[in-house]
């Protein structure tokens, strides 16, 4: 199975077959698109090329050549000679063949993103025989080369797996919404006042507790909350739970720390709550940290690009909305937020570029 997305090893293992063999066993079960870019080429395959091909089948290709009618008898008592040594789980090749299909018949940017994932939810069916037959079929030899070449570049910066900070900020903040709706207008109100930024800093803790205090329209944390699970994971897989939570916190307080100067001295009258100054400085060092790689590696994996980028979006969109809404929206909290992400990244980029230097090219794992 594919047990690395980064071991160098197994992507020479998903670029070995040659398509036009590969889909003459498995002819049958190919969509017409597939038979129409082999048909030519699969008429001067021989019975040698077979054979080896056979000895390293998956299971589907196995069946499939041993329920062929066009195969020889020599081709097909090869495949039966596999067949029958295999385990019997093995041969349970229906829910295999539906991963088959799925990631044949997908779009060829979702099959580089399945190939480079960190991990399948599914590993026992991301077998590398059963991977690199769909890899020849599609003629996605180059690219897969090229997207797990950039992928295990990009896996050398993380420190962690998993991300799981990002997550239980998402869900403290949520349960503060939620605890301050279920308290009703006054008690939310006072809780409010309690907990959010103001102008004079009367309450110095309001600098990291604005952050997780929104207003009573849902939009508000919802939309904030997207944009950081889009943008916190890969964040926190890079830095480090410890350190993502320092830097979101950091985010926090220097946006506010911006917002509160400024508005005494510019004698800005409101108060500020919601976590955009902290989602910001998320965004500016994903976008300077994704800037800073592309120069030294060519582009982003496709893996870590979506995700990043809608969360991104979805950041823009909340400001957007607030700007369409006529709401007191603090921008010079989220300037000063983007900011410090901005410089944050700057001072990170020569550590991680030694760290990844160090571990590029070798089988990736957490340290």
């Amino acid at each position: 199975m594919l047990a690395s997305p980064t071991e160098v090893g197994h992507t020479h293992a998903l670029t070995r077959w040659d398509g036009a063999v590969v889909a003459v066993v498995l002819w049958e079960r190919l969509p017409y698109w597939i038979r129409t870019l082999w048909r030519e080429r699969a008429g001067r395959v021989d019975d040698a090329a077979l054979g080896r091909y056979l000895e390293g089948a998956s299971p589907l290709a196995l069946e499939a050549a041993l329920a062929s009618t066009t195969l020889s008898s020599l081709v097909r008592a090869k495949a039966a000679a596999r067949w029958e040594a295999m385990p019997p789980a093995e041969r349970e090749t229906a829910e295999l063949g539906r991963h088959f299909d799925r990631l044949l018949r997908g779009s060829r940017a979702k099959l580089l993103r399945h190939l480079a994932a960190a991990e399948s939810r599914r590993p026992d069916l991301d077998r590398l025989d059963l991977l690199s037959e769909i890899v020849a079929l599609t003629e996605a030899g180059a690219d897969v080369q090229v997207e797990r070449s950039v992928t295990r570049a990009f896996r050398a910066f993380f420190t962690q797996r998993e991300a799981v900070a990002v997550w239980v900020l998402i869900a403290l903040t949520f349960a503060v919404h939620l605890f301050l709706t279920a308290a009703g207008p006054d008690s939310a109100e006072r809780a409010r006042r309690a907990l959010w930024l103001e102008p004079g800093l009367a309450r110095p803790w309001g600098l990291v507790t604005y952050t997780f205090v929104h207003l009573a329209d849902p939009r508000h944390v919802l939309l904030n909350m997207v944009a950081l699970a889009g943008v916190g994971p890969v964040l926190e897989q890079v830095l480090g739970a410890r350190r993502f939570v320092l830097f979101y916190l950091g985010g926090a307080v220097v946006g506010g720390l911006v917002s509160a100067v400024l508005g005494m001295a510019m004698d800005v009258p409101f108060a500020t709550v919601g976590a955009s100054a902290a989602v910001a400085a998320t965004g500016g060092l994903a976008v300077s940290l994704g800037l800073w790689f592309s120069r030294r590696y060519g582009r982003l994996p496709l893996a870590y690009v979506a995700g990043t980028l809608g969360g991104g979006a979805v950041l823009v969109g909340n400001l957007l909305l607030g700007l369409a809404a006529d709401s007191s929206l603090d921008h010079i909290a989220h300037l000063g937020g983007l900011a410090f992400g901005l410089v944050i990244a700057w001072v990170l980029a020569p550590g991680l570029a030694a760290r990844a230097d160090a571990r590029y090219g070798k089988r990736m794992a957490p340290t």
